[in-house]
């Protein structure tokens, strides 16, 4: 509730003014600048009038004319409300630890952690990986998260097709509430052979 008509919303957002006046109102019109289109004004009694305007991020002000009805009085050369579309960037997101290559064996579960955030909140987070190159594949981690979130994911590598030799890229993705997304630097994990030998890694189990 406001005794002006100054507008400040995310880009794109739709916005449903409702108009009092202290007159009875005949004829109302309002006109969007700098395109001097016009937006439909609906009377909805004789002093409340209702707009609907959408910030497109071109838009920069607004006016009302209206005329009353028993006097004819109108609203002669009224100054335009300013618009201001305020810009919904994208999310942000990076990996913290590990921060360098890392080897692992075919059946290790690396822990990762990173941080991701944005100016309005977090969609979802999601952990992906690449196995020599191929198709990301990739699973949620975070949901609905606020505008911050620490992330604490493992990436288990047993269930994977990985063997001694082969290369796995690991990446955070972030997606924001409009849907816009960001990703993280690759991590590269070097997938190696297991140092003990067998009887070695079943007593380990069993000691584990």
């Amino acid at each position: 509730t406001e005794d002006q008509g100054y507008i400040s919303a995310l880009e794109g957002s739709s916005v449903r003014l409702a108009v009092r006046t202290n007159h009875s109102i005949d004829r109302a019109a309002a006109t969007i600048f700098p395109s001097t289109s016009t937006l439909p004004v609906t009377v909805e009694k004789p002093d409340l009038l209702r707009v609907n305007l959408t910030l497109d991020g071109k838009s920069d002000s607004w006016q009302l004319a209206l005329t009353a009805k028993d006097t004819g009085f109108t609203n002669d050369e009224p100054s335009p409300w300013r618009i201001e579309s305020v810009a919904d960037l994208p999310p942000t997101v990076t990996i913290t630890q590990p921060r360098e290559q890392v080897e692992a064996r075919s059946d290790d579960a690396v822990q990762i952690f990173g941080e991701a955030g944005d100016d309005i909140g977090l969609a979802k987070i999601e952990l992906a990986y690449a196995i020599n190159g191929a198709d990301w594949k990739s699973s949620t981690v975070a949901e609905k998260s606020g505008k911050e979130a620490v992330i604490s994911a493992p990436l288990k590598l047993a269930p994977l097709p990985v063997k001694p030799g082969d290369a796995v890229l690991a990446k955070l993705i972030a997606t924001d509430l409009k849907g816009q997304t960001a990703e993280s630097q690759p991590l590269r994990l070097m997938i190696v052979e297991a140092k003990l030998n067998l009887a070695k890694r079943e007593w380990a189990a069993k000691q584990r």
